[in-house]
């Protein structure tokens, strides 16, 4: 599916996350809110409990959607219910459980409850030699109550209402219908960086308070605004397609229209979430361009250079062109090695 071709599905997505799952009205009103929990340790149980749920789909080798899923119905769960009244690790374990199931890489409680007793934060160490204490049938037993029991809570709250689409995945499409703006591929540390932001965009609210292809075009733009690029559709995505808007549109406007009045709120938002976890979105963005630095010039499309000239991409411009015929061969396979999609 061509990248333009989002457009035309915008509104009735847009129909698909007003109502139920809308929660702007609810954010600072939670149940945990009122049940007395200051809202810095809310939002870090938010990120604890992502980032353990995280951290096991990681260790079961799971997709990166189970993550996805398991975050948004954990963000959703504490927006019914207070932390005080379901502990955050048990109810993540129960969320990765069923976002599994969801995303059809289900895995079962024989898997699930080693990994989650390995990885569960403990502020003590239980054994004798300073490591975690083997896990026991009685403990085994009671994690499997505890995540069977969040299961059920989980899936009442939620109302059995599973189906979840996620900002990555528009991430992606928006950015194959990207250039810069001078007519060369977009980097791929460009969309690693945005991609990284909007992975840290499940850590907070924001998975619940914008849409998902908001999020990847406000993030996108704020990764280009980072590593002080400019975007352009290109060509083939802006001429022609059905629905499409004109060049002159700026290029997130394109993709979803209106969304330039979330853009600064988005980016409010990531700058808060970094500066809570002690970091600065300078820092997230160095080793992206240090490697645009240390990168060889790219070939707009439209040029042709002909085999191991100095503009192939990959190659140093101002070379000796002088190369012996065995040089100039290894430097056109690795030219062609390295000019593949992103």
């Amino acid at each position: 599916m061509a990248a333009a071709s989002r457009m035309e599905s915008d509104g009735s997505e847009q129909a698909e996350y007003a109502g139920e799952w809308e929660f702007q009205s609810q954010i600072h009103k939670t149940p945990s809110a009122e049940a007395g929990v200051e809202a810095k340790h809310e939002a870090r149980y938010r990120r604890d409990g992502c980032r353990f749920i995280k951290d096991v789909a990681q260790h079961l080798k799971l997709h990166m959607n189970v993550y996805n899923t398991g975050a948004v119905f954990y963000h959703r769960f504490y927006l019914q219910h207070s932390f005080k009244s379901y502990p955050r690790f048990y109810m993540a374990a129960a969320c990765l459980f069923v976002a599994g199931k969801v995303e059809e890489q289900p895995k079962k409680l024989k898997d699930l409850i080693p990994c989650v007793y390995e990885l569960y934060p403990r502020k003590t160490t239980t054994a004798a030699d300073g490591g975690v204490q083997a896990l026991g049938q009685k403990m085994w037993l009671e994690l499997k109550m505890q995540i069977l029991s969040n299961e059920r809570a989980l899936l009442q709250t939620l109302k059995f209402d599973l189906v979840v689409k996620h900002s990555p995945q528009y991430l992606f499409e928006y950015a194959k219908g990207l250039q810069l703006e001078s007519g060369e591929k977009i980097p791929n540390q460009l969309v690693q960086l945005a991609y990284r932001y909007v992975s840290d965009s499940f850590q907070t609210l924001m998975c619940l308070e914008y849409r998902p292809m908001e999020l990847a075009v406000a993030l996108l733009y704020l990764a280009t605004t980072m590593l002080k690029l400019t975007l352009a559709v290109q060509p083939k995505t802006s001429n022609g397609a059905a629905g499409a808007v004109p060049q002159a549109v700026e290029w997130w406007e394109h993709f979803v229209p209106g969304s330039s009045t979330q853009m600064q709120e988005i980016h409010q938002k990531a700058l808060t979430y970094y500066e809570q976890i002690g970091e600065s979105l300078q820092s997230t963005a160095q080793p992206a361009l240090q490697a645009l630095a240390r990168a060889p010039a790219a070939t707009p499309p439209s040029a042709s250079p002909g085999v191991g000239s100095a503009t192939t991409p990959g190659s140093v411009t101002g070379r000796n062109h002088e190369r012996s015929k065995s040089a100039s061969k290894m430097s056109s396979s690795k030219s062609r090695q390295r000019s593949g999609p992103y």
